[in-house]
């Protein structure tokens, strides 16, 4: 339905749709359809903490931790409130030696609440915080 809106419009998308749809594709594991779409809607404020905690995810993924780091600076002293949220912090400490202030961030998110996006990724961290 997203695709025959953006028809109607003959190709001018909405920040919802961008944002929307890019999230989609995350969540199916293609983030070179995502972030074109996500880049676009972080101008609309309404998107733009998703956003940047969604190309912080994807950067991470892709061993980019110095990107996912700058992404994250303006917020790394904010409350943790959030799954992805601390799946990003927590890796990031991770990255920087910090393992048992990533465990502490993990453990305030018991692994039965994650959903079938975070969980796996909170599990490969787990694995990476043990060894």
């Amino acid at each position: 339905m997203i695709g025959q809106a953006y028809a109607l419009r003959h190709g001018q998308r909405t920040a919802f749709e961008e944002f929307y749809t890019g999230l989609y594709f995350f969540a199916q594991g293609q983030p070179s359809n995502a972030v074109p779409l996500l880049e676009a809607a972080f101008t609309d404020q309404t998107y733009s903490w998703s956003v940047t905690k969604l190309l912080a995810v994807v950067a991470l993924d892709e061993n980019k931790p110095a990107e996912a780091s700058e992404l994250m600076q303006p917020y790394m002293q904010a409350k943790v409130t959030e799954i992805d949220q601390a799946y990003i912090v927590a890796a990031l400490k991770l990255a920087d030696g910090k393992k048992a202030e990533a465990q502490a961030i993990l453990n305030e998110f018991a692994a039965s609440t994650l959903s079938p996006i975070w969980k796996p990724k909170f599990e490969k961290l787990q694995a990476a915080i043990n060894r």
